[in-house]
């Protein structure tokens, strides 16, 4: 990743690629199988950037993607070689910091969308013999203001307030 300061300006960018062949999550009792890996691919890029105004008032920002990609099992003891699921998230978030003379106010806004689709095309499984697609759909959205205030060298009070609301939606074929 890429990441830095220029005077009041930060900011962090990160790329992450994993990929791996697997193992057959299903159990091949026999060993006559020769159930195939349940492979994985997963893309992830992130980036994050703040701003400090002043001494006490600082402002950051963040974005999430994510996407990955893997193969699944019919069952405990049953392959699958067409049946798979894929996963996209993007998540996005918004915070101010306002700093005490011994505390802080902080105000979070985060939205979060992700979508999952469940494949299995059937041409290959053992049993099975229909077809089906799941498409399923979230979002969240969450505010919260709280603030922290020392007391003391070992105690402090924390408070706040959140505000949270959720959607979702799933379709079949």
């Amino acid at each position: 990743g890429i990441n830095g300061k220029l005077n009041k300006f930060t900011y962090n960018l990160t790329y992450n690629h994993t990929d791996s062949k697997g193992f057959s999550t299903a159990y091949d009792s026999t060993g006559n199988n020769g159930f195939i890996r349940d492979g994985f691919k997963q893309d992830n890029f992130q980036a994050n950037i703040g701003y400090q105004f002043t001494e006490k008032l600082a402002v950051s920002a963040a974005s999430n993607y994510g996407k990955y990609k893997n193969d699944l099992a019919a069952g405990a003891f049953t392959d699958d070689k067409d049946y798979t699921s894929s996963n996209t998230s993007f998540i996005n978030s918004i915070a101010l910091v306002y700093k005490l003379k011994t505390g802080s106010l902080h105000f979070t806004n985060t939205f979060i969308n992700a979508q999952r689709q469940l494949k299995n095309d059937t041409t290959s499984a053992a049993g099975n013999g229909s077809y089906y697609r799941g498409n399923f759909k979230g979002r969240s959205y969450v505010a919260e203001l709280f603030g922290n205030v020392a007391l003391s060298n070992k105690f402090s009070l924390t408070g706040g307030v959140q505000r949270m609301a959720q959607n979702t939606d799933q379709n079949n074929a």
